[in-house]
């Protein structure tokens, strides 16, 4: 069997898809957007995700930039800011640039330790799920 495409979908695990709405509200005259971009970017994700599934469940399909800013449109109005164009141009010129979910927002809010023996209680929490899942009376230190 030849494999003809490949899926991966990028967006919301190697894709910031929140940046375009805190970017935009960051910059000067985001200041109606500044007290919503949350919110805002929240609804945007979720329409973008059910428009999607609705349109294949219906075989009404539409190209990703379609969902995109119809998903856009919706949460503009229920923000209460869908009368302003620049914002609604300026928000979908910034999803073609989303910063790298990983890279800008995981990893910078990541401990720097590994291991649950690193967190408060953590050597105990460890030990507790030894015992429990295993069969053996040895300790993880003797274990390892």
């Amino acid at each position: 069997m030849t494999i003809r495409i490949a899926v991966f979908d990028a967006y919301g695990t190697l894709f910031d898809v929140a940046a375009a709405a805190r970017r935009a509200a960051a910059e000067p005259g985001g200041a109606a957007l500044a007290a919503h971009w949350q919110a805002l970017a929240q609804t945007w994700r979720d329409k973008q995700l059910q428009y999607t599934w609705l349109r294949a469940i219906t075989r009404a399909h539409a190209d990703f930039w379609q969902v995109t800013t119809e998903a856009l449109d919706y949460a503009l109005e229920a923000a209460g800011l869908d009368g302003d164009a620049n914002l609604r141009a300026r928000l979908l010129a910034l999803y073609r640039e989303l910063d790298a979910y990983f890279n800008k927002t995981y990893l910078p809010a990541s401990r720097e330790s590994i291991g649950w023996s690193e967190l408060p209680n953590g050597k105990e929490w460890y030990e507790l799920r030894a015992r429990q899942f295993t069969t053996t009376p040895m300790t993880p230190d003797e274990i390892h």
